[in-house]
């Protein structure tokens, strides 16, 4: 009884600090890139799907509007990795960014 009461005191003293590490980190959407071509333009990707989400949650979107704006962003999404494809390289154009960034623009001022 008295061997229990110590095994149990030590894997509280070992384990306590790893589950208090694992409660208090906070969770992220999406894994963190280890790179990306177009840092602004990704992150607006992902802002702009919370803020439907947040919009959607708050009743300022219907389903049907969420889901359409949802489509486009995901859209600019696929053109970025179509253009990264296209030019053979890990990399976009200013040109190309500079052209997916203002159509994420655009789609943000609609919701």
């Amino acid at each position: 009884m008295k061997r229990l009461a110590c095994y149990l005191v030590f894997l509280l003293g070992v384990s306590g600090p790893v589950f208090a590490a694992a409660v208090s980190a906070t969770p992220t959407p999406y894994p963190t890139p280890i790179y990306s071509p177009a840092p602004k333009l990704d992150e607006g990707l992902k802002k702009a799907m919370f803020q439907i989400q947040k919009d959607l949650k708050a009743k300022k979107l219907t389903q049907a509007q969420a889901e359409s704006f949802q489509t486009q962003v995901k859209a600019i999404r696929k053109q970025e990795l179509a253009d990264i494809k296209a030019n053979g390289k890990r990399k976009l154009t200013a040109s190309q960014e500079a052209g997916l960034n203002q159509q994420l623009e655009q789609l943000q001022g609609s919701f």
